[in-house]
């Protein structure tokens, strides 16, 4: 699936989607007779044609054209706004950007005001919430994996937040992080009132209520369902322990049953957690896939090293263990237990609660992960997806204070971030990082351009190096992106379309004679040179030097570019 496609109708509208497309990765679409102009985008021969393709295969839809004729297409495949694509019109000068599908679930409002600050016109937002500044039900808690219970009056709901009507607020007192949460979003909500008792929310005094729970509440919640929005945050580790080619379905029914007899949502569960010995098990893994939450591995030495006096009596030792299901639970979420071990005929089952708003549990529970982000070359539009979703899932984001403030709206509250105030001391950067990570935390160290280039990747291996890294702890990904000689030469034209060089004009860390004989050689063999680090405070003749030797070697007319 794609991010963004574009529609164009006419001459004038290619042109526009042309633009655009400079500016955010998307597929293009235009007429056959256009080919010719443009043969990367993708042709249509009917208009019809394109958006019913581009509605199926991208996440949001751009149509520069009349809003009639989008309305009119898009009417027959629309389904549900949990479904939907977002669509956006835009008139042929770009002057309005009109989210008509998906303002807020699907990022339609943002997207229009992303067009509007390429094309320097106006998102055209006609959502109520947005333009009182209120928030969006149905995005609170989505970052942190928040969902709405499906029988949710959400529509009723936003419609007394908008008017102003009276609304009860409910937090089970359990998730201390949650209220945190909602307490944020809903800070400039008027007639909102935050009620401890549950059963406050039934009286008529509130026209709508909303409430944050990972139980069931059978029962209460259909006599108020009319009137009320219920999140459930995923916060439940369920911990499994199981006899050898235990089948998923048998699993399946424990897990099933231990949550009902116990009032608890299943939506509410984030992770399965299991012990290394069971790691294998078929029916683990399929278990953790049809519930669609990864399978989380506690190490052996965890498990002998946990303290048995946190367990229920009921937990039984095997394998020289405290236990599987109840210590795998309690140490995967770092939480209370909520139901101790239940014994099933060949598995065990025990359910803890993770309150907290960090990402998502994955099978390395027992190992931190080091992830190294370029962010690009400044403007958050050149932040790939992969950057984005790193960024989300961190436990803490690392890096030199001016790039952190770059990145600082796609952060959460709740995360550490640790910001050094100086660029050098990229080694003692590089360690912070890496020992956060070994602690078994979720890292992001970034750094603008590519990471690779010139910046952190380097210090941060060379480091692990002399640490005696195994590989593997901490695991360690690293995410290209869009370097700063990247974005000038896409400002330029095409001045890298062949062999090129990159050379640092800092002798920091190499010799001016190395640099020195780098540049003559690149000059000599004609290659395309792109300069970084041209000049600092300390360093204010290395510029002057390096274009003295291009200038050996190359004719005067030879185009240079700064940027």
């Amino acid at each position: 699936m794609t991010e963004v496609a574009i529609i164009a109708i006419t001459r004038t509208g290619v042109e526009l989607a042309r633009r655009l497309a400079r500016a955010m990765p998307a597929t293009v679409w235009v007429p056959a007779r256009f080919a010719t102009d443009w043969p990367t985008a993708r042709t249509y021969t009917t208009v019809a044609e394109a958006v019913q393709t581009a509605w199926s295969e991208a996440r949001a839809v751009v149509f520069i054209g009349a809003a009639g004729i989008i309305v009119r297409l898009i009417a027959p495949m629309l389904s549900h706004k949990t479904d939907d694509p977002a669509v956006v019109c835009l008139d042929e000068d770009g002057r309005f950007a009109v989210p008509l599908v998906g303002g807020h679930r699907a990022g339609a409002n943002q997207l229009a005001r992303q067009i509007a600050a390429i094309t320097g016109g106006q998102a055209a937002i006609t959502t109520a919430s947005d333009t009182q500044g209120l928030p969006a039900l149905d995005l609170i808690g989505r970052e942190a994996g928040w969902r709405i219970a499906p029988d949710s009056a959400v529509t009723h709901v936003m419609a007394c937040l908008v008017n102003g009507d009276p609304i009860g607020v409910w937090v089970d007192p359990a998730l201390s992080t949650a209220r945190t949460l909602l307490a944020e979003a809903l800070v400039v909500a008027p007639a909102v009132t935050w009620l401890s008792d549950l059963n406050e929310l039934a009286t008529e005094r509130f026209a709508a209520i909303i409430v944050v729970s990972h139980r069931r509440m059978n029962g209460w919640w259909e006599q108020v369902r009319s009137k009320g929005l219920r999140y459930l945050p995923p916060v439940l580790v369920v911990g499994i322990g199981c006899r050898r080619d235990t089948p998923a379905s048998e699993l399946a029914e424990a897990v099933a049953i231990t949550l009902t007899d116990a009032d608890l949502a299943p939506e509410s569960v984030i992770a399965i957690a299991t012990a290394d010995l069971k790691a294998g098990e078929p029916g683990l893994r399929a278990l953790a896939e049809q519930m669609g939450v990864p399978l989380t591995i506690v190490a052996h030495e965890q498990l002998r090293s946990f303290d048995p006096t946190a367990l229920s009596p009921s937990a039984a030792t095997r394998f020289a263990l405290p236990g599987v299901a109840e210590p795998c639970a309690l140490i995967a979420a770092q939480g209370p237990l909520l139901v101790p071990k239940r014994a099933f005929a060949r598995c065990t089952v025990a359910v803890a609660l993770r309150d907290v708003l960090s990402a998502p549990l994955t099978d390395t529970a027992s190992c931190g992960h080091l992830t190294l982000v370029s962010i690009g070359p400044g403007d958050l539009i050149h932040l790939t997806e992969a950057a984005r979703q790193a960024l989300a899932n961190a436990d803490v984001v690392t890096g030199y204070g001016r790039y952190i403030e770059l990145i600082r709206p796609l952060l959460r509250a709740n995360q550490e971030v640790i910001a050094t105030p100086a660029m050098g001391d990229e080694m003692g950067r590089a360690r912070v990082a890496i020992e956060l990570a070994q602690a078994g935390k979720r890292v992001v160290l970034i750094s603008s351009g590519d990471i690779g280039i010139y910046a952190m990747a380097a210090p941060v291996f060379e480091t692990l190096q002399s640490l005696g890294w195994d590989g593997q702890n901490p695991a360690v990904t690293v995410l290209p992106g869009v370097s700063a000689f990247q974005a000038l030469a896409a400002r330029l034209g095409a001045p890298v379309n062949h062999d090129l060089c990159l050379i640092s004009l800092s002798d920091l860390l190499t010799p001016w004679s190395v640099i020195e004989r780098r540049l003559r050689a690149a000059a000599q063999a004609d290659f395309v040179i792109a300069l970084y680090n041209p000049r600092s405070h300390g360093r204010n003749w290395q510029l002057a030097a390096a274009l003295a030797i291009v200038r050996d070697h190359r004719p005067p007319q030879t185009p240079v570019a700064f940027g």
